[in-house]
């Protein structure tokens, strides 16, 4: 039995096991995650933490519910790692620039059959470099409006010198007709300075 509240009072519930499938995916990014907390604390030095916090302290940021707030370096560290970890072994190098980059302006054309070509880029991001992260939640009923999780990394591709490029990008859970899906993406500068997610919502025809 558990007892919680909510906004009417107190209430009690049967306990539940949360599900835990320890798909591939989970035990990658359990695996990244813990890397990067060790890391944190038994590889990095002490001067290489400090410009994780300076940068941290110079970074406003924004919560889900949009009140102002700081996270600290490690935290900072944290977000970065878990996207660098997709990619390859993680540099400890701080940002030197404050604040996040913003996520490339992108359109996704899907493919039925378990494709979708990502098309992404502009100036400012050329400018700025580095790699565009990729991720597709579960298709939806048609009636659908909303979703939140789960969302699963599908692939990553090198910001483009010139303004835009187009990336083919293999979906971990295609759509059939008529179906929405969910896509997110994320830039990790040249700097390991990692954005927040853009979203998009596309419809299978």
């Amino acid at each position: 039995m558990v007892y919680s509240r909510n906004r009417y009072g107190m209430y009690t519930r049967n306990r539940t096991i949360p599900s835990n499938p320890q798909t591939p995916a989970q035990t990658a990014a359990r695996a990244i995650f813990a890397a990067a907390v060790y890391a944190w604390r038994f590889t990095m030095t002490a001067q290489q933490r400090a410009a994780w916090a300076l940068y941290a302290s110079a970074t406003p940021w924004t919560d889900k519910l949009g009140a102002d707030c700081r996270l600290d370096g490690f935290a900072h560290w944290i977000r970065s790692a878990m996207a660098q970890g997709k990619l390859g072994t993680p540099s400890f190098a701080a940002p030197h620039t404050p604040g996040a980059p913003e996520a490339p302006p992108t359109t996704f054309t899907p493919i039925l059959g378990g494709t979708t070509n990502a098309t992404f880029g502009d100036p400012r991001t050329a400018a700025q470099g580095g790699t565009v992260l990729f991720y597709n939640g579960t298709p939806q009923g048609p009636s659908r409006n909303f979703y939140r999780t789960p969302y699963n990394w599908i692939g990553s591709a090198a910001v483009p010198p010139t303004v835009t490029t187009t990336t083919t990008l293999f979906v971990t859970s295609p759509g059939s007709s008529g179906l929405k899906q969910w896509f997110q993406w994320r830039l990790l500068d040249n700097q390991n300075r990692l954005s927040n997610p853009a979203t998009v919502v596309i419809t299978y025809v």
